[in-house]
């Protein structure tokens, strides 16, 4: 139980329970570096002894069998880096939350493809595996609150390391969507400023991909009265249905419910949220959780 920097009762229920119950298995580490979620991960690590580290994030409901599957697939492959799927739940039956979801499944589809495809780009704290050794050389870019998984991912990259991706279901993490929408901007804006600190091409060559597709119906639908509207609604017809393809051959596996109207909507609205959310990050001098 790493301790960072507490200053509620946190300590004395945790001596309290390991004296009534015996447990003497669970160790009190105080974080004496900066307070943070980075900090206090690494000094936890540093005192572990096996090879291996398992992460997950306190929101997430996970299987029973989560923890099985996480080792077999490292005692079959013995990977550098292990991404393995999370899926974002919906709180209720709203638009918004709807679209989240999603927005979320899309990303958890390009980190998957990309990662069977020996190029990965994206990976996910709230369930992955490394190496210690590697973690504890690696650079966590202090400076941002955030984006320990995805410097983890971009110097396993550097190193020529092995990245292998689990397709299992037994290993896909449940957590839920962003509460309200600011909340959500306040994760995507925190999200994207750590994008400055990536040095992996394959992650900037995503970026940029990523930001053409969202923009080009936005741009072809400026540009109709030179290119003719036909052009612009045929660019967001392709562009629709190249999500719609994609969603939809992922959510059996990740469990989630979409439809048609569902993915219409994220493709009309996307493209503003994101162009909002990138104008959001440079506005916000100072990234909080």
């Amino acid at each position: 139980m790493v301790c960072d920097h507490c200053t509620d009762s946190t300590i004395s229920q945790i001596r309290s329970y390991i004296e009534s119950k015996e447990a003497n298995n669970i160790q009190i580490v105080e974080n004496a570096g900066q307070q943070g979620k980075k900090t206090a991960q690494k000094a936890g690590i540093e005192i572990a002894r096996n090879e291996y580290i398992a992460v997950t994030d306190g929101d997430c409901i996970l299987k029973p069998e989560w923890m099985t599957s996480i080792v077999n697939a490292i005692s079959g492959q013995e990977p550098d880096l292990l991404i393995a799927p999370v899926v974002m739940k919906a709180n209720g039956n709203r638009l918004s939350q709807r679209l989240m979801e999603l927005e979320f499944l899309s990303l958890q589809m390009i980190s998957a493809g990309t990662a069977i495809r020996k190029t990965a780009t994206m990976c996910n704290g709230a369930n992955m595996a490394f190496r210690r050794s590697i973690y504890l050389q690696h650079d966590q870019h202090s400076q941002y609150v955030s984006g320990d998984d995805m410097f983890l991912l971009s110097e396993v990259k550097r190193r020529k390391g092995k990245v292998v991706y689990i397709k299992s279901p037994d290993s896909i993490v449940e957590t839920h969507c962003p509460q309200d929408i600011y909340s959500y901007y306040k994760q995507r804006t925190r999200w994207l400023r750590k994008a400055t600190g990536y040095t992996d091409k394959d992650i900037k060559w995503l970026s940029v991909v990523v930001f053409i597709g969202n923009a080009s119906w936005p741009i072809a639908l400026i540009a109709a009265p030179y290119i003719g509207f036909t052009a612009a609604i045929t660019c967001f017809v392709i562009k629709t249905i190249s999500e719609y393809l994609l969603i939809n051959s992922g959510k059996r596996f990740w469990g989630t419910q979409s439809n048609v109207a569902d993915i219409i909507a994220l493709a009309v609205i996307y493209p503003f949220v994101l162009f909002s959310i990138a104008i959001a990050t440079t506005m916000r001098s100072k990234t909080k959780w």
